[in-house]
């Protein structure tokens, strides 16, 4: 072994998340563009930080998930999209929109035909409101004044 020379263990390729239901942390999503067989497709590439969803005293591990877009009303990429502008409250898409966001999905891993390499991908997304929303539809509950809290007849009294 040479001197400073990076020392790789076979712990190091274990699973930290195991297939199945996971809780994620959106860190960064944007647009790109891979090459595949039939040319360049535009894909959302998110980095995502998961954590088992059945256990949170899992370790938690950080995932790269590209999403191919395309406009397929019943595909993955709609019910992604859909799942995140939901939460949002929002009719248009933007990946950088989605950094900080939290929800829960269900992670498995995609063998191409013909390949030897196996992809995360997430499916059954559910994006949970951002806070600043749910802050705001609380805000605005509490200073709704068509709430009557005066009535006698079920016994209560006004302090």
């Amino acid at each position: 072994m040479r001197k400073n020379e990076k020392t790789i263990y076979l712990s190091q390729f274990e699973a930290k998340v195991e297939d199945g239901p996971v809780k994620f942390l959106v860190l960064d999503a944007k647009y790109e563009e891979i090459p595949t067989k039939n040319g360049k497709k535009e894909i959302v590439k998110i980095e995502l930080e998961l954590e088992e969803l059945d256990k949170p005293e899992s370790n938690k591990e950080v995932k790269s998930i590209n999403l191919f877009v395309d406009y397929n009303p019943r595909g993955r990429f709609f019910k992604f999209v859909n799942s995140a502008l939901t939460a949002l409250a929002t009719i248009s898409f933007q990946p950088s929109k989605l950094v900080g966001m939290k929800g829960e999905a269900v992670l498995s891993h995609y063998t191409p035909k013909g390949s030897d390499v196996a992809y995360a991908q997430l499916n059954d997304w559910v994006f949970y409101k951002p806070n600043k929303i749910v802050a705001e539809a609380l805000a605005s509950y509490q200073e709704d004044n068509d709430i009557d809290f005066k009535s006698d007849k079920d016994g209560a009294k006004n302090v």
